[in-house]
């Protein structure tokens, strides 16, 4: 799987494209200091893999001590147990307040001009810092993006007294410019992880338009929408 030329004092190991692309996802998410389960090293790899060739990798790195791995997580070495304690809270705070952030975003819904609304950001993650916003993604109908921008901004600062808490409005296009222009991982990631909450139509056209988000994350099925919990 592997080859191994040792140097006087090195050693240099040549990991495989399969590797390289786990070991890579890890190293992304090692950025925000997040361990890494399984599920998601499949998902976010940029190669395409099923879950038992994944495993069997994780395992690999394991051995050639380039990640380690506690209670179902994979991490890098200087990862340690506060990174596992902080994402459980994560998650946590995140399942407490789904029902109030999907509220919000029913209600971004039903203000004038807006097609689509998803939930985006850290929360589309199934993560919320307990000091952090919520994010929407917003399609809004042709050539109304300002507009309906307005609208919503106003409320905010009229009835939220501009609090950012669970209205975050950052992104918006219109439906006739779905596509993204900015390709790259990051952008990718953030589109495939969108909960979309609205017009389950307009939102797979969405998806469909910015197709090019799979050669950076072949394994990632596209989100479907829900009713929450």
């Amino acid at each position: 799987m592997y080859k191994t030329m040792t140097g006087l004092d090195t050693e240099t190991i040549c990991l495989t494209k399969e590797q390289h692309a786990v070991y890579s996802c890890i190293c992304y998410f090692d950025i925000f200091s997040h361990p890494v389960t399984l599920q998601e090293a499949v998902e976010f790899s940029n190669f395409k893999m099923t879950a038992g060739q994944v495993r069997l990798i994780l395992d690999e790195l394991v051995e050639l001590e380039f990640i380690f791995t506690k209670d179902g997580f994979y991490f890098l070495q200087e990862a340690n147990a506060d990174f596992i304690r902080k994402r459980d809270d994560l998650e946590r705070r995140f399942h407490k307040k789904e029902k109030t952030i999907r509220r919000f975003a029913w209600l971004i819904s039903r203000f004038p001009f807006v097609e689509s609304v998803s939930i985006s950001g850290s929360c589309s993650k199934g993560l919320m810092d307990e000091d952090g916003d919520v994010d929407y993604f917003i399609i809004t109908s042709p050539r109304k993006v300002w507009l309906c921008r307005t609208f919503l901004i106003a409320f905010k600062k009229l009835f939220l007294f501009n609090s950012k808490k669970y209205f975050c409005v950052n992104y918006f296009v219109d439906v006739n410019h779905l596509e993204i222009p900015d390709r790259n991982p990051f952008v990718a990631m953030e589109i495939k992880t969108l909960l979309p909450i609205s017009n389950k139509a307009i939102f797979e056209n969405f998806l469909q338009v910015n197709e090019w988000t799979n050669q950076f994350l072949p394994n990632k099925p596209d989100s479907e929408i829900s009713s929450g919990r």
